[in-house]
């Protein structure tokens, strides 16, 4: 089965090198940037001695290349810069949004589409629109990089293994993540290992995780856990595991949410969304979702893009 990444950025350019490295067969590399994509592709294809993959990158400034491509991720767009917040990146990104999702509709129509470009929510909703695609068919990454930064941070204040972090984070994809009450260190709570204070800090300190990146790079943002948090949800549409974890999706219905993409949990699988499954929830979590919910829907009137002509 064949994947396009659009946009051969540094997010774009490590997933497609983390795909060819767990072995995906046909790899499209597309960007609007003369000679980028196909300078990269040919980069990782040179690594194939090395590594061993037996699928090909193939780079292009040519939509077309994406003719018959199972899944689509879109990376395209500007990165954040020190002092801008996802918000400050809308007018940039929507109108290349737009014109991706045209260029999805006439050579990948049948597509799963992943959106990494920020504003996340945001930009989530405006492809579900442009692609006029079902809902099931069109989600957000953020969810996955939210969650995974969660587990580090957890496993960084009890000094367990990553893997026995255990740490959910919904809501949106910026500082009002919402990171779940109830976070686990080797089967134990870690507000029970590290104290209550410590639990708030790593709730803190992962909210703020991707802006600290950007303040220390000075020049472009983080690109490695969100290509392997993207890789991971390909993984789910690929093998049809019906996974469940978190992405950001359409919430409509679910808690009485508004129609807005929010990061939510939910089984991923060969159609996308299966079906969206409500998290073991708090009281004061639930009502910091509805917060963030409606403001998302206030800010979707606001830019004129939350009329009702999408497919649920």
């Amino acid at each position: 089965m064949k994947v396009a990444v659009i946009g051969a950025g540094a997010v774009g350019g490590q997933l497609a090198f983390v795909l060819a490295l767990k072995r995906y067969r046909q790899i499209a590399l597309i960007d609007t940037a003369e000679g980028v994509a196909r300078g990269k592709a040919m980069d990782i294809m040179q690594s194939q001695p090395v590594w061993g993959f037996p699928g090909t990158v193939e780079g292009s400034e040519d939509y077309a290349i994406m003719e018959g491509s199972s899944a689509v991720v879109i990376t395209a767009g500007s990165p954040r810069k020190p002092g801008m917040t996802r918000e400050d990146l809308f007018n940039i990104n929507y109108s290349i949004i737009d014109r991706v999702c045209s260029n999805i509709k006439q050579y990948a129509p049948g597509a799963i589409v992943i959106v990494i470009t920020n504003p996340l929510d945001i930009m989530t909703y405006a492809a579900w629109k442009a692609t006029g695609f079902n809902s099931s068919r069109v989600m957000g990454m953020g969810g996955m990089l939210d969650s995974a930064r969660y587990r580090y941070f957890i496993a960084e204040a009890a000094g367990c293994a990553p893997d026995e972090a255990e740490g959910v984070v919904i809501g949106p994809h910026g500082e009002s993540m919402i990171p779940l009450d109830g976070a686990r260190a080797a089967g134990k709570s870690l507000e029970e290992i590290v104290g209550e204070k410590a639990s708030l800090r790593v709730k803190e300190k992962t909210a703020a995780g991707g802006k600290e990146i950007v303040s220390l790079l000075k020049s472009g943002s983080a690109h490695f856990a969100p290509a392997a948090a993207a890789a991971e949800m390909l993984d789910a549409v690929f093998n049809d595991t019906g996974r469940v974890m978190p992405a950001c999706v359409l919430a409509s219905g679910l808690w009485d949410l508004p129609e807005v993409y929010i990061g939510l949990e939910a089984k991923i699988g060969r159609e996308g969304v299966k079906k969206l499954v409500k998290s073991d929830i708090s009281e004061g979590d639930l009502k910091l979702l509805k917060e963030a919910a409606d403001k998302l829907c206030k800010r979707l009137e606001e830019i004129g893009i939350s009329d009702s002509d999408g497919k649920k």
